[in-house]
């Protein structure tokens, strides 16, 4: 797994960034493009958990091991996940 960070103050452009880059290289994640709310703890589980809705993936009350279950689906495939506001 390659894991890229792009960095710079509030405003300067780096969701833009990430978006161009997903639009531009989708195929090449065969559409498993992801894009999680990352300002806070609360807003990534929220992303999660309606990621793991969209895959029918049971309920879990652990937030470690809703990630893992969500991870898990994308396993053996290519794909982008963009933690937006992660600081």
């Amino acid at each position: 797994a390659n894991i890229v960070c792009i960095s710079g103050p509030a405003g300067c452009g780096k969701s833009t960034l990430a978006r161009k880059y997903a639009f531009d290289h989708f195929d090449k994640y065969y559409s498993d493009v992801v894009w999680i709310e990352a300002h806070s703890v609360d807003s990534m589980r929220s992303s999660f958990e309606g990621l793991a809705a969209k895959l029918k993936l049971p309920a879990e009350s652990d937030t470690r091991r809703l990630a893992t279950s969500v991870y898990s689906v994308f396993n053996r495939r290519k794909y982008l996940f963009v933690f937006d506001g992660l600081k």
